[in-house]
């Protein structure tokens, strides 16, 4: 029921991955660096490794759009699509590693920056094209459907939740671990301004008010 839509979903995927790759770039100082990146690669560099997994996922998503408007290639269309998947899986793992391989950074220190990166990857993704979706269909006046909004939301909700459990897991994993108490308590108590953003921002608005069914539910089984 989803196959109306994949055409939309990957071309607003390699849109939104344009423009994290424009924020990536931004990292290397002065634009001139841009050349010696696409040209001179440091495999032992995490960024460099982005840098071809970025650019990688573009054209893999661009060939399974091909996929699906050719007649002729439709056969391939499903392993096109696979493919995608397993490259965006290691994209965002790449993406999560290099926060989680921080030893420098006590707030990162940790392996689960990976899986955490993932499923956010997926809540973002869903509630941003679930946003261009309606909005798109509404200004067009063609209608959608409950049935696929509904759907999309409970996945939306299951993310959130897978979300919130991994960010428990973080922070309890830290507080367990002596050398990050510290961050801990600066993150969670003594943080000022960026104490209420995690508790009201991330943690009441972006986990617990967005489908508070679903946390029950999650909560009692």
């Amino acid at each position: 029921m989803y196959k109306p839509l994949a055409r939309l979903s990957a071309l607003l995927a390699i849109t939104l991955l344009v423009g994290g790759l424009a924020i990536l770039v931004l990292d290397l100082g002065r634009p001139d660096r841009l050349i010696i990146s696409m040209t001179i690669y440091n495999f032992k560099s995490i960024f460099a490794w982005n840098m071809i997994l970025y650019s990688g996922f573009i054209a893999v998503v661009g060939i399974y759009i091909w996929t699906m408007m050719q007649n002729n290639l439709k056969k391939y269309n499903r392993a096109a699509g696979v493919g995608a998947f397993i490259w965006r899986l290691t994209l965002t793992t790449g993406t999560g590693s290099i926060f989680g391989f921080l030893v420098a950074r006590s707030a990162y220190d940790a392996a689960i920056m990976a899986p955490l990166f993932i499923i956010m990857s997926f809540s973002f993704g869903l509630a941003i094209f679930l946003v261009y979706l309606i909005t798109t269909y509404h200004l067009t006046g063609r209608p959608l459907g409950d049935v696929v909004v509904n759907r999309l939301r409970k996945l939306l909700g299951i993310f959130v939740i897978a979300v919130l459990y991994f960010v428990l897991v973080y922070h309890l994993t830290n507080l367990y671990i002596a050398e990050h108490s510290g961050i801990e308590k600066f993150i969670l108590i003594d943080g000022g301004i960026y104490t209420k953003v995690f508790w009201i921002d991330q943690i009441l608005i972006g986990s617990l008010i967005p489908s508070p069914a679903n946390f029950l539910c999650a909560c009692f089984l």
